[in-house]
């Protein structure tokens, strides 16, 4: 039997991402980069389709967050998401997560 899953899910998080990438405000996506680490249940204790939803996001939030860390060594400049990230995250926010068992 699964934990009820929580509200702060791969859907909603994923959501939040890519509002803070479109709104071009580096210290909000960087927030919202840091809850999608901090603030995920652990894998284990979510349905099997959710655990796999959290994994694929995280990587793609840490991939983002090594490309904000460029950014920030430039002291300044544009944070350049790959088309990949960006269409996975767009898949995230459209999948909604499973209901709780």
């Amino acid at each position: 039997m699964h934990a009820p899953a929580r509200a702060y899910d791969s859907a909603n998080a994923a959501r939040r991402i890519l509002r803070a990438f479109g709104a071009a405000d580096l210290a909000m996506l960087e927030a919202e980069l840091e809850k999608s680490a901090g603030l995920l249940p652990a894998t284990a204790s979510l349905p099997p389709d959710e655990a796999e939803r959290q994994e694929l996001l995280e990587a793609v939030a840490q991939a983002m967050r090594g490309a904000l860390t460029h950014v920030h060594r430039r002291l300044g400049g544009r944070l350049h998401a790959g088309e990949v990230h960006l269409a996975l995250l767009r898949h995230l926010a459209r999948t909604a997560p499973a209901p709780p068992a």
